[in-house]
């Protein structure tokens, strides 16, 4: 299927409430001039593609009532998020789902900072990229490529010069790609998410970190915050490695190792 017959379907189906998309091989562009796409009474919108630029589609789309985004793309080489070209469009956002480089690239300065319907957001690879967690590298060459950081948390918790907040309404974060999260960083997110007036609390947090863990963020949270956060907070290594060390002697063995059967 062409993309010109994508756009053919999609003006043809007005009330369409639930489109997704997957771009396998797409090498073409759309003439230029092109009429808006306008689905009034779409919610939900799921798009993965193989790495081809169709910018063209995403700048006439038009989605007035979009509730849940799910963005996955193999195009780590465009210097320009897709998103750019339609998140900026639309306010009505509740749930968005994306691959991490949209906010280590700071992207979502841009595209998220209006939105205040958005509750939940969830970070993770693409299924179609081989990007093991343990690995904050890709195999695209991307010499530009940048990791997510507490940065990130702290823009949710920052008021602009009129004292509005990013996503005042953000209640669930999600994170399982790599990332360079603290955890004085992450204490820092969520304490500031109960405190400050004018933005909901945070009621449910999952991040898989990638490095050792330095402190016990339930604990530095506080047990009043804690009884009312679901929370799933993934180390590398085990959690009790950063009270006290592991020493382990070469005549000991190996400790608790699978069963064999010879």
């Amino acid at each position: 299927m062409s993309l010109k017959q994508v756009v053919f379907i999609l003006r043809s189906c007005e009330q369409l409430v639930s489109f997704r998309l997957e771009v396998l091989l797409l090498a073409e562009d759309l003439d230029q001039n092109q009429q808006p796409i306008r689905l009034p009474s779409l919610q939900e919108f799921t798009f993965h593609d193989s790495g081809i630029d169709i910018s063209s589609l995403f700048s006439l789309l038009e989605l007035p009532s979009l509730k849940y985004l799910e963005f996955n793309t193999n195009a780590q080489h465009l210097k320009q998020s897709l998103l750019e070209n339609l998140l900026p469009r639309i306010t009505t956002l509740e749930r968005f789902i994306t691959e991490p480089q949209f906010f280590a690239r700071g992207h979502y300065v841009k595209c998220l900072s209006h939105m205040s319907s958005l509750t939940a957001i969830a970070i993770r690879w693409t299924p179609f990229v081989r990007s093991p967690d343990w690995s904050p590298i890709v195999d695209n060459n991307d010499n530009d490529y940048k990791i997510i950081s507490d940065a990130l948390l702290a823009w949710f918790t920052t008021p602009d010069a009129a004292g509005d907040y990013p996503v005042p309404a953000l209640e669930t974060f999600e994170c399982y790609a790599t990332s360079e999260f603290t955890d004085k960083g992450v204490v820092d997110f969520i304490k500031k998410k109960y405190a400050l007036p004018g933005i909901r609390a945070l009621r449910k947090i999952c991040i898989s970190f990638s490095g050792s863990q330095t402190a016990d963020i339930i604990k530095e949270i506080g047990e009043h915050i804690s009884k009312q956060l679901d929370h799933a907070l993934k180390y590398p290594y085990p959690t009790a490695s950063f009270e006290k060390p592991v020493v382990f002697h070469p005549f000991d063995g190996i400790l608790n190792a699978y069963p064999m059967s010879l």
